[in-house]
């Protein structure tokens, strides 16, 4: 049984969410924001869930005839200050970043914070996964939700089944359910339609 990310050379049940399109959604609203410059920010893109991520924002880049940008190993939230220090540094900067994980985006918001970058005047900033403070931090971070009672409830589910077959000796095939994600619009990116 695996969830959240398959297991390398196995074929076994796994629940996983929808990383890509996830980060492929975030793209196009941070686009849609009129953004054209935004950089893709993170520390391990070997991990499945991040390389799924960056996959969905390469992919929507291109497709709106944009150049990717990814910038990782920003491990830490020095990793992240250096980093700022010289984009910001960059008259052709980004104007916005999407961040692969709640860790960067805690560290992108701090180090944005600490440099007095506007957010999101000077900077827009979507992140990967919710995490509690997102809705209460200066100003509100938008986010792509999953929702990790689920997958576990979901890998329960299979794992008991996949007992009982055993059991009863019946033979299935690995099941594979994917879980969709939610992007949680608030004001890191400006000003956007209430609906």
């Amino acid at each position: 049984m695996a969830f959240d990310r398959p297991l390398a050379g196995s074929d076994t049940d796994c629940v996983l969410v929808e990383n890509r399109n996830g980060a492929e959604e975030a793209t196009q609203h941070l686009i849609a924001h009129g953004h054209k410059r935004i950089v893709c920010v993170g520390y391990d893109e070997d991990a499945y869930t991040i390389s799924q991520r960056v996959k969905g924002f390469t992919f929507y880049m291109n497709f709106a005839g944009l150049k990717p940008e990814v910038k990782f190993g920003l491990l830490t939230l020095d990793d992240v200050r250096k980093w700022l220090g010289e984009v910001m540094e960059n008259k052709h900067r980004p104007t916005a970043i999407f961040s692969v994980n709640e860790r960067t985006s805690a560290h992108v918001l701090q180090a944005l914070n600490e440099r007095g970058v506007h957010v999101p005047k000077e900077m827009a900033l979507v992140g990967f996964d919710d995490f509690d403070l997102a809705a209460v931090v200066t100003p509100p971070l938008t986010t792509v939700a999953q929702f990790p009672v689920e997958i576990a409830q979901r890998a329960m589910g299979l794992l008991l089944k996949r007992i009982q077959g055993v059991k009863d000796d019946a033979v299935t095939l690995p099941a594979k359910i994917m879980l969709p994600v939610k992007l949680i619009v608030r004001a890191s990116c400006g000003e956007h339609e209430k609906g």
